[in-house]
């Protein structure tokens, strides 16, 4: 039912003792460039700026699929693709997403509130600048994203619980796979992230306690998407 990759390292090319240092481009012994490096899968930046789940979802949109790139919590660059594809990365809280301008003040109610942000971020001059525009066009943008999702989201009820930081991830990922019609899309890829492995104590048992939540979150993942 899945694929898992563990301990995988990075290497542009075969090297030695004598010539790694020389031969690779990237930081062989820092977590963290191990990880972007993964990430990318491109070691001489060919495609610069890009992930390797970014330039798949690129070959599918360019065959007329409709895809939809989505971290979840955390933004990362694997998903970035071409950006002359103008496709954006959808960041969503695993916990729900938050609704703009979720409460009234003393003196303005929501809808008002909305109603100067789109004036704001409406129409303006043909001398303004483009950085201006693209901001408040991606803004508005935003916000009509956010609403649409929050809408569809209210109907999923999902048939698994779920537990573990994991899990909760899992959890959303799941209820935007049963809305993926509403959605508009037919191709998704999605990003959840889960820490704490760099153990420099205790490795066993940490490493137990990790997998294990990592297990109860898949467990209940793969039955949802059997009772789809």
């Amino acid at each position: 039912d899945a694929l898992f990759f563990a301990n995988i390292g990075y290497l542009p090319k075969p090297v030695n003792k004598r010539n790694w240092y020389r031969e690779t481009p990237g930081q062989l012994f820092s977590h963290f460039h191990m990880m972007d490096e993964n990430f990318l899968v491109d070691a001489y930046r060919k495609n610069a700026g890009t992930g390797v789940l970014g330039r798949m979802l690129d070959v599918l949109q360019r065959k007329n699929y409709r895809v939809s790139p989505n971290a979840i919590s955390s933004n990362t660059d694997l998903l970035n693709g071409d950006p002359k594809l103008a496709r954006s990365v959808d960041v969503i809280g695993y916990s729900g997403i938050d609704e703009f301008y979720p409460k009234s003040t003393s003196n303005i109610g929501k809808e008002a509130m909305k109603a100067h942000f789109n004036i704001l971020n409406g129409q303006t001059k043909a001398e303004s600048g483009m950085f201006g525009e693209h901001w408040s066009q991606s803004f508005v943008n935003a916000v009509d994203k956010t609403e649409q999702f929050r809408s569809a989201l209210k109907t999923v009820k999902l048939t698994q619980s779920y537990s573990g930081h994991a899990g909760w991830q899992l959890s959303m990922v799941s209820k935007l796979m049963r809305v993926r019609e509403s959605r508009g899309v037919n191709r998704d890829a999605f990003y959840i992230r889960i820490g704490a492995f760099d153990t420099h104590w205790q490795m066993k048992a940490r490493t137990e306690s990790l997998l294990g939540s990592l297990n109860w979150g898949l467990n209940s993942f793969t039955k949802e998407m059997e009772d789809a």
